[in-house]
């Protein structure tokens, strides 16, 4: 990301500190931007290996689906439904993720870095709110495909099945918050750690 390398020149540029303090609080921001320009990379490449895989699932099946010769409009709504979903949560997700590179670089060196700090403790504030309702509306979607595709079966089968599958995605949500959480501690918390540490350095000069 160009941006990060150009906020290298306009942090070493200003004189927030003297003598020693600012040569090493100098190092120290240099270190920090490659490390969130790495982190951005790897970030991206993620992103783009679960759209791929959620598309091509999603692609197999809804052609799966479409194979149906007495395909009814409940089950295309259904259909739509998750595809619209989906794609929505995947656009949030994207954009959120993206966020670093949107930052202002003509910002003082504090405040690119308060910056910094908040977009990437969104990061887990999103995935807390909104995977939760994606979720949900999954069973939702879900649930009016197999009403229409279980059409003819006795009522205590379809409510078994209706159930079985509402609370095996439900069951996703802790699940899907915990690996997040998981991931959120091993990749984001330590530059967060870092960023805050140069920040009450800034502080103290």
């Amino acid at each position: 990301m160009n941006n990060l390398k150009q906020l290298e020149e306009i942090w070493q540029s200003q004189k927030a500190v003297s003598g020693n303090d600012e040569q090493r609080l100098g190092v120290t921001i240099e270190l920090m931007a490659d490390k969130l320009l790495a982190f951005e990379k790897k970030q991206k490449r993620i992103t783009l290996f679960k759209v791929i895989a959620i598309s091509i699932i999603l692609s197999i099946f809804s052609w799966q689906l479409f194979t149906f010769s007495d395909l009814s409009l409940i089950v295309v709504v259904g259909l739509g439904w998750i595809v619209f979903c989906t794609i929505l949560f995947i656009v949030l997700y994207w954009k959120q993720r993206s966020q670093l590179e949107n930052m202002n670089i003509a910002a003082s060196s504090t405040d690119f870095i308060e910056t910094a700090l908040c977009k990437m403790k969104q990061q887990i504030h999103f995935f807390r709110i909104y995977f939760p309702f994606f979720v949900l509306a999954l069973v939702a979607g879900v649930n009016l495909l197999y009403y229409e595709m279980l059409n003819g079966q006795d009522l205590k089968t379809r409510l078994i099945f209706h159930l079985s599958v509402s609370i095996t995605l439900i069951i996703m949500i802790p699940i899907g918050l915990k690996i997040r959480g998981y991931k959120f501690k091993k990749d984001n918390q330590p530059l967060i750690d870092e960023l805050e540490s140069i920040m009450h350095e800034f502080r103290e000069s």
